[in-house]
C-alpha cells in the first residue's frame, strides 16, 4: 500500500489505519479480523493499492477439531512444511530518485510504501496473532 497523504516514512504513526476499508456506506472502517471486514475493498481515498494478495492457510493433518498453539510445534506426523509456507514477491513502485533530509537517514521522505498484514479465522473466534491459541 502506499498513503496519497503521508510520503514521509518517519510519519508512520500518522497513518490512518483505522480507515484502511470501505464499509460501502460512506463509513471507512479498520480490519478487524473478520470475514466480514476481510471481504471490504481498500479506502481508496487515503490508499493506493500496490498489490493484493490472499492466502489460504491449512491446518496440519490429523485431528480437524484440534486446535494449533503457537507454544509448540505439531508433531511431526501430521505436519506438512508445505502446505504452511507461502514466499512472496513483490514489486513495489518507486521514484526514480530517493530524497532524504540528512545523509545519514535510512528512510526516505519521498515515498512511504508498507504492508499490512490480517487473518481471519473461519468460526469467527480467531482472536488475534498474540493470543496463545490460534484455530485454523
Amino acid at each position: 500500500l502506499h498513503s496519497k497523504n503521508i510520503k514521509d516514512g518517519r510519519q508512520t504513526a500518522q497513518l490512518p489505519i483505522q480507515k484502511l476499508l470501505n464499509d460501502g456506506q460512506g463509513q471507512n472502517v479498520p480490519y478487524a479480523g473478520t470475514s466480514y471486514t476481510g471481504m471490504l475493498p481498500l479506502n481508496k481515498t487515503e490508499f493506493t493499492l500496490i498489490k493484493h494478495i490472499r492466502i489460504l492457510l491449512k491446518k496440519p493433518y490429523g485431528d480437524p477439531q484440534g486446535l494449533y498453539s503457537g507454544a509448540g510445534a505439531p508433531p511431526a506426523s501430521i505436519y506438512s512444511l508445505a502446505a504452511n509456507t507461502k514466499t512472496l514477491s513483490v514489486r513495489i513502485p518507486l521514484p526514480d530518485k530517493l530524497t532524504y533530509e540528512q545523509r545519514t537517514d535510512y528512510v526516505p521522505t519521498n515515498t512511504f510504501p508498507f504492508m499490512a498484514i490480517g487473518f481471519t479465522a473461519a468460526d469467527q473466534f480467531g482472536g488475534t496473532a498474540l493470543t496463545p491459541t490460534l484455530p485454523i
